[in-house]
């Protein structure tokens, strides 16, 4: 139940975010809000995976543990995995808070997803399939490496988009 409530949490926040922030971009073209509230929205509820590996760190962590013994996409050994998924799960909850300070438009946060996004988008779907404990394993690594591909692009999409003069020009970080 925990799972679910840091979703909805997260999903309430973005929502929050858009209803505070969208008065200030009145004068801003509809395409570039939306597009920018789609990349807020994704990197929040993508992010909240962090929070959720870190409850599970703190409370249950010989559970954890197991669950990155499990055969791995990654193909490394399951001691190394298990120090990514720290970092990961650090990563995780700092994109989730500064995904909704990019909907704020700070300028801090703007790096911050910029610097996190790709690697971390690259290494979710791995992470996720090795922890679902299933017992599926051909059809996850096929699953993460063709969700690994979608999410690099989306992550370069959001680099691009939030490089372009034009983008910039219309929404000011402050």
């Amino acid at each position: 139940m925990t799972f679910l409530t840091l979703e909805l949490a997260a999903c309430a926040s973005v929502v929050l975010t858009i209803k505070k922030v969208a008065p200030k971009l009145a004068g801003v073209p509809f395409l570039i809000k939306v597009v920018h509230f789609i990349f807020v929205a994704s990197f929040c509820v993508i992010g909240v995976d962090g929070f959720h590996i870190l409850v599970w760190i703190f409370s249950r962590h010989q559970e954890y543990s197991e669950a990155f013994s499990n055969t791995n996409p990654l193909g490394i050994d399951h001691f190394l995995l298990e120090c990514v998924g720290y970092g990961f799960a650090l990563a995780g909850a700092v994109l989730c808070l500064a995904s909704l300070k990019l909907g704020d438009l700070r300028s801090w946060a703007l790096r911050t997803v910029l610097t996190l996004a790709l690697p971390y988008c690259v290494l979710y779907p791995s992470i996720m399939a090795t922890v679902s404990k299933r017992n599926e394993m051909h059809s996850d690594i096929y699953f993460a490496r063709v969700t690994t591909l979608f999410m690099l692009v989306w992550s370069v999409a959001a680099i691009i988009f939030y490089t372009r003069k034009s983008v910039r020009t219309q929404l000011v970080f402050k």
